[in-house]
This record gives structure tokens, sequence and C-alpha cells, in this order.
């Protein structure tokens, strides 16, 4: 009888110890979906550092606004990544890497239009690189929350990249020295509309 009673015991803790290890390893995230909320994390940071710099050190309207909607939608989609990863018991990354520090501590220094020139630049190599790593998380990701939200978000990025080609496009056609409000202006577009309510101020990122 005891040793029925202690064999009972045994099975059942062996098949609570299988239930959490089933458990784990449903939640366990992918190599990829690890990556991608690491550098897509990071990604976010970056712009909403870089975003933050243009809306209170540039002196052009649009790249202020540029840099307001920038911190908002990268924000909002931190925020998103974050609650997936806590689902999957992972956690997100809390600073910068090294490269990306150094170029938030590089354009902080700069004023006037080399500032906005330099933010511009610094804008689109950051959108083309989240553009691949946000493709590679919907075409190879195994998380179904995590491929549907960089699926859902290649759009807007996208639109963020055509927003600041057209500026710097439009700044590089000024004379030198005189890219202001009116060089820094997407073409069709009127005076102060810039990245407001049409570009990305109602999107969810």
């Amino acid at each position: 009888m005891k040793r029925s009673f202690i064999f009972m015991i045994a099975v059942v803790m062996a098949l609570v110890a299988m239930t959490i290890l089933a458990y784990a390893a449903k939640n366990e995230l992918s190599h990829q979906d690890k990556s991608f909320l690491e550098d897509a994390a990071k990604g976010n940071m970056l712009e909403m550092q870089l975003g933050q710099l243009a809306s209170t050190q540039s002196s052009n309207p649009d790249i202020q606004k540029m840099g307001k909607n920038l911190t908002k939608d990268h924000s909002a989609v931190n925020q998103q990544l974050g609650a997936i990863a806590q689902q999957n018991a992972a956690t997100l990354p809390m600073e910068l890497g090294y490269e990306q520090k150094h170029k938030v501590d590089s354009l902080a220094k700069k004023s006037g239009s080399d500032f906005d020139r330099t933010f511009l630049d610094d804008v689109l190599k950051a959108h083309k690189n989240s553009i691949d790593i946000y493709q590679k998380e919907a075409n190879n990701g195994k998380d179904l929350a995590l491929r549907s939200l960089a699926s859902q978000t290649l759009p807007k990025l996208r639109e963020h990249q055509s927003m600041a080609q057209q500026m710097q496009t439009a700044a590089k056609s000024t004379m030198p020295g005189e890219a202001g409000t009116s060089g820094m202006q997407p073409s069709g577009s009127s005076s102060g509309s810039g990245m407001g309510t049409s570009g990305m101020g109602t999107s969810r990122y």
C-alpha cells in the first residue's frame, strides 16, 4: 500500500514536470524571434532619441514635427514589443549599442542646417536597417504575434523613409547653407504639414 502511494506521487510529480517543460518549450522563442526583439527594440530606441533631439534642437518646423512623430511612433511599437516579450518570458534591451550611442552623441553636438542634414541621413540609414529587420521577421519569424507586428509595421517604416528622402532631396536642391524651412519642405505639401496628421499622427505606429 505504501509502495503504491509512493508510486502515485512519483507519477504525479513526473506529469507536473512534463507539463512545465512542455509549457516552457511552447513559450521558448526561436533564435530569429529573439534576434528580432533585440534588434527592433534597439532600433526603436535609436529613432526615439534621434527624434527627441530633432524636436528640441532643430530650428526647422518640419524637422521638429518629424522628430516628435518618430519619438511617439517608435515608442508605441516598443511598448507592443515589450508586451510580447513579457508573454514569452523574454526581456528587451535597455541600452543602445556602441555605434548607435555614438550616432546620437554625434548628432547632439551639431546645430543649424548641419544638424538637419545629419538627422535626415541618420533617419534614412536607421530606417533602411529597420525595414530589413522587420521584413526578415515577417518572412521567417516563428512567433505569430511578432510576425504580425513586423508585417503591420513595415508600411509605416517605408512611409517614414519616403518622407525623409523627400525632405533630404528638397534640402539638397537648395544652395549650401540655405536649407531652411522652405528647403526642407517635401514637394507637393503646404508649409507646416510636414509629418503631421496625414503623414503619421493617426497611425498606430
